[in-house]
């Protein structure tokens, strides 16, 4: 096996990653060091994506049972425990997934880490489905849990609105709450919207949750931390550009893909023409270009790109010295960085500008509908400019 050390551990080749756990699935190897040896759960998990449709159920079992338990025990990841019950549970191994559900909330809630998680509800956290949230002291993780793109329809935005909105009241006032946003499993942080909430009768609900989700995310006195890694479209990537923060992992994609759908990202619109790189930006918007994380920092829409390996201790550590520093301090200066004229109101009266013409000229025209419908039916659209 061709590995190199670094920091103590073995890091092997991604292309050997799926063999190897391959292997150690098939032989039913329940050996948490040998599982452990790969170089981050991370990796483990998109390993056994890769390998899942060609285990049987006795396999499936035994190799999400070995991920779960080192996710549990060896890592304490809260985010891999919640992915693993999910799939446990989209693999009808609904049994397996409530043992995952009742270990994961006596590990954390033990280690005081409150959880809100569909059955699971900690005092002062709100009741959830779409979405999970894990708070201890100060800091909150709020991760988007609808595989396998977590899609950020109407419910998934109310949820996240509800959440923001009450870990915004829940704190003193010399208080800064950091909240870290993050989407389920390896393969997306969110690619968006759903595209069927995009047509009639459901559109102007849509578009008006979409915006008193940005609204309230802005108005909220939180310092807000993405962490992305895999697809980022549409309204997901406007988060990320919103955030304090936003740490990418080398897999991120971001893009707008809204013109090719016969519309257009209503608060894209608003919001980039406030930033200093607004003609790159704009190209974006009218091309649907897709952005490696790279080129999203030169855009000033991510603040920092690792490794994917390296996501979660790079994220971890920002946390660490931000809890490092005086709160009120923290919460000044970023109420000083808005500057004399609120930056945020200007970007809630562009968003008002952005419904209304999305509502009153966009959603009239056959290419909307157009747009939208072959994206769903799997066809080019035949748009007319009409």
């Amino acid at each position: 096996m061709n590995e190199q050390i670094i920091d103590g551990f073995p890091h092997w080749r991604d292309e050997e990653l799926e063999t190897e756990l391959s292997s150690i699935l098939s032989a039913h190897d329940r050996d948490l060091v040998a599982i452990g040896r790969l170089p981050s759960s991370r990796f483990a998990l998109e390993a056994f994506e890769d390998a899942v449709a060609t285990l049987n159920d006795e396999e499936r079992t035994s190799a999400i049972e070995v991920l779960f338990e080192d996710a549990l025990d060896r890592r304490g990841s809260f985010e891999d425990c919640i992915y693993l019950e999910v799939r446990a549970r989209e693999l009808k191994l609904e049994s397996l997934a409530n043992r995952f559900a009742e270990a994961t909330v006596e590990r954390f809630e033990r280690n005081g880490i409150m959880l809100a998680w569909r059955n699971h509800r900690s005092e002062h956290l709100p009741e959830v489905k779409n979405i999970a949230i894990a708070k201890r002291n100060g800091t909150a993780t709020v991760m988007l849990c609808r595989p396998l793109f977590n899609i950020l329809d109407i419910a998934t935005m109310r949820e996240l609105r509800h959440a923001i909105e009450l870990l915004d009241k829940s704190h003193q006032v010399n208080e800064l709450p950091i909240v870290v946003l993050t989407g389920l499993g390896p393969r997306a942080f969110s690619t968006g919207g759903d595209i069927k909430e995009h047509l009639p009768p459901t559109y102007e609900q849509m578009i008006k949750e979409t915006h008193d989700l940005f609204k309230a995310f802005v108005k909220a006195d939180l310092l807000t931390i993405s962490k992305v890694r895999g697809q980022t479209q549409g309204c997901a990537f406007e988060l990320v550009a919103l955030s304090d923060f936003a740490i990418a992992g080398e897999s991120a994609r971001f893009r707008h893909p809204e013109v090719d759908l016969g519309c257009f990202p209503s608060v894209a619109v608003a919001l980039y023409p406030l930033l200093p790189e607004w003609k790159a930006l704009k190209s974006i918007v009218l091309t649907g270009r897709a952005l490696k994380p790279h080129e999203a920092r030169a855009l000033e829409l991510v603040t920092d790109v690792v490794k994917d390996e390296d996501l979660d201790s790079r994220v971890a550590q920002l946390v660490c010295e931000l809890q490092k520093k005086s709160p009120i301090v923290l919460r000044l200066a970023r109420k000083a960085l808005l500057g004399d004229r609120d930056l945020r109101d200007d970007f809630i009266a562009a968003l008002d500008r952005s419904e209304r013409l999305y509502l009153q000229e966009l959603g009239r025209t056959h290419d909307m509908k157009e747009g939208l419908q072959a994206f769903l039916e799997k066809r080019p659209p035949d748009f007319t400019g009409k």
